[in-house]
């Protein structure tokens, strides 16, 4: 496992080297490094945390964690009974039911509660598997990228900050060679994480399409 402060000098030395962006600053290189390592971990869906909360009987909603992404909830149970993701129409058309909740409605847009179908008749615990945002944590140098997971996949962070620095520099030419040498490194982490998405990693909007 490695540090951020220990990507920043892999970045320096060994993308970085004989270039023109000497003039970044270490605390500037973090920053490429930091907005890689979010990147490629939210479009490829990881890493994961699990949450407990307690539901009260009669319980419709419960907060879902501050941290949670936007992307769908991996798993959620009440008292280990896996529940079912339903849209809002049949989580509402339950919820006049007591019984043991058997559907979640989860839509961070609508204020960030897990809504619960039907009403809880006994209270319980609810447990959420789910993929953190890492895009509001706050790094430092001695911090390990998401949360010490993937380590072997730490070079695709080191490339694309070589990305960012150098098209941040006007570099585009070594940009595009580095930018190759990323998507190479992304195409065996899609088949590991079993996520296409990731290989979507310093693709713009236009490029997409």
């Amino acid at each position: 496992m490695a540090t951020f402060s220990e990507l920043r000098t892999r970045l320096r030395n060994d993308v970085l080297v004989e270039s023109d962006t000497g003039f970044f600053s270490d605390a500037d290189l973090l920053d490429f490094l930091v907005e890689a390592s979010v990147e490629i971990a939210s479009l490829g869906g990881f890493p994961t945390a699990t949450s407990s909360s307690a539901v009260a009987s009669g319980a419709v909603t419960v907060s879902a964690p501050a941290d949670v992404s936007i992307i769908e909830l991996r798993e959620v149970t009440f008292n280990n009974l896996p529940l079912e993701l339903a849209d809002a129409k049949n989580v509402r058309l339950y919820q006049e039911i007591g019984g043991i909740p058997r559907y979640y409605r989860y839509d961070p847009r609508a204020g960030g509660n897990i809504e619960l179908s039907p009403a809880a008749n006994v209270s319980g615990t609810l447990v959420i598997d789910y993929v953190q945002d890492l895009s509001s944590v706050t790094y430092s140098g001695g911090d390990e990228p998401w949360n010490g997971v993937l380590s072997d996949w730490h070079d695709a962070i080191v490339y694309l900050a070589g990305v960012k620095a150098f098209e941040k520099g006007f570099e585009y030419d070594k940009s595009q060679y580095w930018n190759q040498r990323l998507n190479l490194r992304l195409q065996p982490l899609a088949i590991y994480l079993g996520n296409d998405n990731v290989l979507n990693v310093g693709v713009t909007q236009n490029e997409r399409g």
